[in-house]
């Protein structure tokens, strides 16, 4: 039995930040051929789409159509079973919108119902037991104590070890002591971008980079295998084929696909970096130049404690979720 597992690929993406309208759309391109690459390159094996096949749950309908010809595809040249997992990416907010998602796998099992599998709940297979996205923690949580005995493997989409993610129906998390009790020879996780291995818990990190931050903390992107029994990480290709940093006072050209440029400024310079940033991205091919760049004082200390790139959009419903009440928020929910 040989597996392949692929996940948090992100089709569909509309990046906007670091980017221009050409480069957002040549990364959209580009990341369906590397998904058809993949999926080419795990003909002789079973295959899992782990969760984030899909950037949203609504994507543009070019990017969906060429994802079904590809999985479409895959199934009718080989004689192996294709697996799609939902996770948070792939699912609509309300149980009234259909997404992008849930189309692509009721197509996929009508056309192929022996060799399609799609996940929307905790299930066993030949590989061990696969837990989707679920609504809330206490239910993922209660999906964890209920893993049987026999279990090889584990696969999930969730964070690991992230206090934070477990107050967010959107990010779920497994702690340490879950993963310590469960009762599954090995855990795989889906949902981080960059690799871990931790004891029994393995985080492949996603296999297509779709920005900057995937190129961060990371040597190479990888791919969970189990090929003939034996569990294995595989290394697709190392960081730096598609990734680069650059000193905005050094700026040059550059044939990775993924730039950041870095470096710091006084406050005064602070116009020309903008400039020097902007300048670079239209004359640039690749898909995202990010600034990273620090801007301090004349003595030295920054302006900001990171970089501007690196500023987080205020979450107003997450503020919103810490003042109201239950049922105050759930009011604001339904007007949104």
């Amino acid at each position: 039995m040989s597996l392949t597992v692929y996940h948090d690929l992100h089709l569909g993406v509309q990046r906007s930040a670091g980017t221009t309208p050409l480069t957002a759309w040549n990364l959209r391109q580009s990341m369906l051929t590397q998904f058809a690459d993949l999926m080419d390159a795990a003909r002789d094996n079973d295959v899992i789409l782990l969760g984030d096949l899909f950037d949203s749950a609504s994507v543009p309908m070019a990017d969906w159509l060429r994802t079904f010809q590809i999985l479409h595809e895959w199934v009718v040249y080989t004689t192996k079973t294709l697996y799609l997992v939902a996770s948070n990416h792939d699912l609509s907010k309300t149980d009234t919108t259909l997404s992008s998602f849930q189309l692509l796998c009721k197509v996929l099992e009508d056309l192929h119902h022996d060799r399609v599998v799609s996940v929307f709940k905790p299930m066993g297979f030949k590989y061990g037991w696969i837990i989707p996205h679920l609504p809330n923690q206490d239910l993922f949580d209660a999906a964890i104590a209920e893993v049987p005995n026999s279990v090889d493997n584990l696969f999930l989409h969730c964070n690991f070890s992230n206090n934070f993610a477990a107050q967010s129906d959107q990010s779920l998390n497994l702690t340490q002591e879950q993963a310590a009790a469960c009762p599954a020879d090995r855990i795989i996780i889906a949902h981080e971008h960059q690799t871990r291995k931790i004891g029994k818990v393995w985080i492949p990190g996603n296999q297509i980079v779709s920005s900057v931050s995937d190129c961060l903390n990371t040597q190479a992107k990888q791919c969970f295998k189990i090929l003939r029994g034996v569990a294995q990480l595989e290394i697709l290709y190392p960081i730096h084929e598609v990734f680069e940093e650059i000193s905005w006072s050094e700026l040059r050209h550059s044939d990775k696909a993924f730039i950041r440029i870095t470096g710091a400024a006084l406050t005064n310079e602070a116009p020309d970096v903008v400039t020097a940033i902007s300048n670079y991205r239209k004359s640039s091919n690749a898909f995202v130049v990010s600034n990273a760049v620090k801007i301090l004082t004349e003595d030295g200390s920054d302006v900001f404690a990171k970089s501007l790139e690196s500023v987080k959009a205020f979450d107003v419903m997450a503020a919103l979720r810490a003042f109201l009440t239950p049922e105050e928020y759930s009011v604001v929910e339904q007007l949104t």
